[in-house]
């Protein structure tokens, strides 16, 4: 028989005496296998700009490149953080100085786009085989110690955030005090009071200006000065993974390290402490290894079932640091769609999930849905079937209702639960909302058959604005921006409505290194959304890499490079209830890869879809452009015939089936610039249509172009 026991509020028994001195928000000293930081065990980091897998682990230290793209963070304890001082302290090493004006390559951040506190490295007006480090507040200039750094070797930084009204930042090298006066930078630049909920690494190269290459380690964070800096600073111990474990069965060790600047690791001491020793008690954990390896062994009391948060301290007799997991016994497995999209006064399709339990018959298990939007969807609008370990739920939303619902999906077996989350969006059913092939004379887009206006600048000009040989061009060497207003619009963020844009473009000239965007969704002002971004990070050669953004929030990357000359499909898709942005590069369907953008912290309506024209993107021309609520709509239809080639009597015959919208080009040769629409006459019967050749003609190459 299962036995349940509850959560106690306060424990009793801990291997050690279990201490609360110490108020470290984060600690890392990057003790991971060599490998992308935010796919390594234990790892707390998060990408949450450009490319992902980018940011890596190398000997122990986190590598950071300006020749790279990703940004990472990782949550603080306590958070969010506001009205309040933060401190943080690391050791940083260059291997590669930082280009033009230096960047920024570490920070505090709020759960969006806001950022506090940022550190700066840059080689201006510094000696050579020198550099320098300084602080901004927010968005101002940053300013800079007074004291050159030799390229070589490791230097320790210590910087305060104050958060405040009268918010600023502050930078120290190696102080020994909070009153340290030397070898110091302040930064009171203005900036808005943010909720800080973590600790950011980025990477850029922006209009030339890079932050180096550059290692990172000892990473500490805290609200108080003496536990970042000073004479002592804490010990740290590793991030522990959660643990799913059966009713009576032991784990492996489960390894965890621990450091200290000034005590040698075998005299740091840790300490259990359970919040519910009823089931993991002091009596069923061991602590194995020495020096900073470590592990922890544990088996839950006979025939228990439930949950405990397992606190490790780590201290070195004055100060600690802590890291905190979760053991969960007996519990259930549940696994199945995250997501599904309901088209209004529709139902969603069969969703079907996989149950199982390690202690009980599948059969046994029970499944429940719940609503977390009842208007949306009621619980008679829920719908299971299927047995043993495959359930199906079916979702019908309220009739004539829109918006989105999170659903918790449940397994049970009578005693322990288990929940998935799922988000349902129920959205209007769009048709195609627009569409433009560019087929007109060459010369100015705006007036013209479509509906393009332009918006921005002010005092741009229409002329700027051009189509050549049915495409529309786009350059970094203008200004305009052009939209056009979607029918039906504006779609807001009850609606719930899912947008998608197809574009098949290629670019001539390269971006520049940090590039920009180029296309987006946008309301009736300057709320741009789903930007569609370029950028060449290696600032050379006949490659660049395509992006999303959400909004103002630094863009992901697809990880392979594309090149000059060559047509691709890009489909965007917005959704105006999450706020969130995703693309497809040369997609056949929605199931093929994507990148998925973070959510604005705005409200997601959209009006229109505009291109953009603007320094960095290159050269851009885009064949054609198709917005609709589907995603196979907006793919282009024009898929080129099959090329037939026989002997008929004395000629050769070229033949094919009809398709609106595509040309026949020719080429003597398989060379970019070399082909040219055909000159001779082709002859067309009903669905077919022929070129004849002589036999004695000379090597000749054909393609099909929309």
């Amino acid at each position: 028989m299962k036995s349940f026991v509850q959560c106690l509020s306060v424990a009793t028994a801990t291997l050690a005496a279990f201490s609360s001195q110490g108020s470290l928000l984060f600690s890392d000293r990057f003790n991971y296998p060599d490998g992308p930081i935010t796919e390594l065990p234990g790892s707390p980091w998060q990408s949450h700009g450009g490319s992902p897998r980018q940011v890596e682990v190398q000997s122990g230290a986190v590598l950071l490149t300006q020749l790279e793209s990703e940004d990472v963070n990782a949550p603080l304890n306590e958070a969010p953080h506001i009205n309040k001082n933060l401190y943080a302290s690391f050791t940083i090493a260059l291997t590669a100085p930082p280009r033009g004006d230096g960047g920024f390559f570490l920070h505090f951040k709020d759960a969006g786009s806001g950022q506090q506190a940022k550190v700066f490295a840059s080689t201006n007006q510094c000696p050579p085989g020198s550099f320098k480090v300084g602080i901004a507040h927010s968005t101002g200039t940053p300013q800079y110690v007074n004291e050159f750094l030799p390229l070589v070797g490791s230097h320790r930084i210590v910087i305060r955030c104050i958060n405040s009204m009268q918010g600023a930042s502050t930078l120290w090298l190696a102080p020994e005090s909070e009153s340290s006066a030397s070898k110091r930078a302040e930064a009171s630049d203005a900036g808005a009071v943010l909720q800080l909920q973590a600790i950011a690494l980025r990477q850029s190269l922006s209009s030339g200006d890079g932050m180096g290459v550059l290692e990172i380690d000892d990473l500490l964070v805290s609200d108080t000065f003496e536990d970042v800096a000073g004479a002592n600073t804490p010990p740290s111990i590793s991030s522990m993974i959660d643990v799913d474990m059966g009713a009576n069965e032991v784990t492996a060790i489960l390894p965890f390290i621990v450091e200290d600047q000034e005590t040698p690791a075998e005299e740091i001491l840790v300490t259990f402490h359970s919040s519910n020793p009823g089931l993991i008690s002091p009596k069923g954990a061991s602590f194995h290894g020495s020096g900073r390896n470590r592990g922890i062994r544990m088996s839950a009391v006979a025939g228990m079932q439930g949950s405990s948060v397992i606190t490790l301290e780590a201290t070195d007799g004055v100060k600690t640091a802590q890291t905190t997991f979760t053991v969960l016994v007996g519990a259930p497995y549940i696994e199945g769609p995250r997501e599904t999209d309901i088209p209004a006064s529709g139902q969603s399709a069969l969703l079907e999930y996989r149950i199982s339990d390690r202690e009980s018959l599948v059969d046994s298990l029970t499944v429940r849905a719940e609503s977390l939007n009842t208007n949306i969807l009621r619980d008679d609008g829920i719908v299971w079937a299927g047995t043993a370990d495959r359930r199906q739920l079916t979702l019908i939303p309220t009739s004539g209702a829109s918006g989105m619902s999170d659903v918790r999906v449940i397994v049970s077996d009578g005693v322990m639960e288990r929940a998935q989350m799922l988000r349902a969006t129920v959205h209007p059913s769009l048709p195609l909302l627009f569409e433009d092939g560019f087929v007109q004379p060459d010369g100015g887009l705006v007036p013209g058959p479509a509906s393009w206006l332009v918006h921005a600048p002010a005092d741009g000009s229409i002329s700027n604005v051009l189509v050549q040989s049915d495409r529309l061009l786009l350059s970094g060497s203008r200004a305009e921006d052009i939209s056009v207003r979607l029918p039906g619009s504006p779609y807001r963020s009850g609606m719930a409505a899912i947008l998608h844009a197809g574009i098949r473009f290629r670019l001539t000239a390269l971006p520049s290194a940090a590039g920009n965007f180029f296309a987006h969704f946008r309301d009736d002002h300057n709320g741009f959304r789903c930007r569609l971004h370029v950028a060449n990070p290696g600032g050379a050669g006949s490659s660049y890499y395509l992006g999303i953004s959400s909004g103002s929030e630094p863009p992901l990357y697809f990880h392979g490079a594309l090149q000059l000359g060559e047509f691709h499909t890009a489909v965007v898709q917005y959704r105006t209830g999450s706020r969130e942005s995703r693309l497809w590069l040369n997609p056949s369907s929605p199931e093929d890869t994507h990148l998925k953008a973070a959510a604005e912290a705005t409200l997601g309506v959209v009006s229109h879809w505009s291109f953009r024209q603007a320094y960095s993107i290159g050269a851009v021309e885009v064949d054609s452009i198709r917005v609709a609520g589907g995603f196979m709509a907006v793919l282009d239809p024009r898929i080129a015939p099959e090329l037939s080639i026989a002997r008929q009597g004395g000629v050769i015959r070229l033949s094919w089936a009809y398709t609106r919208g595509l040309v026949l080009e020719s080429s003597p040769a398989l060379m970019p610039g070399t082909w040219s629409l055909l000159a001779r006459e082709v002859e067309t019967d009903g669905s077919t249509q022929w070129l004849d050749l002589p036999l004695d003609s000379t090597r000749e190459f054909f393609r099909f172009r929309p």
